[in-house]
């Protein structure tokens, strides 16, 4: 069993979203996701067709991201590093 656990974090300074554009047949595109982020100081990669995502997580990371979100697919989240 996992206990509920609660920790306070201080507030991101740098978040990143890698996006697959074409994952669900581009909701991401449908609902905003580019202004959403960009209103929230959120800087997004967009993956293009022969990008490797383990890759640019690992540049933002080295530029200094303190959290790195992703919105895509299966396929996108399965690659992601843990």
């Amino acid at each position: 069993m996992v206990a509920n656990v609660r920790h306070n974090v201080p507030r991101s300074t740098h978040p990143v979203l890698l996006m697959n554009p074409k994952a669900g047949d581009g909701k991401a595109a449908r609902f905003g996701l580019l202004d959403a982020c960009a209103s929230r100081g959120v800087d997004v990669v967009v993956l293009g067709p022969d990008d490797d995502l383990r890759s640019l997580a690992e540049t933002a990371a080295e530029r200094g991201a303190d959290v790195i979100g992703m919105a895509g697919g299966d396929g996108s989240l399965a690659a992601a590093p843990s």
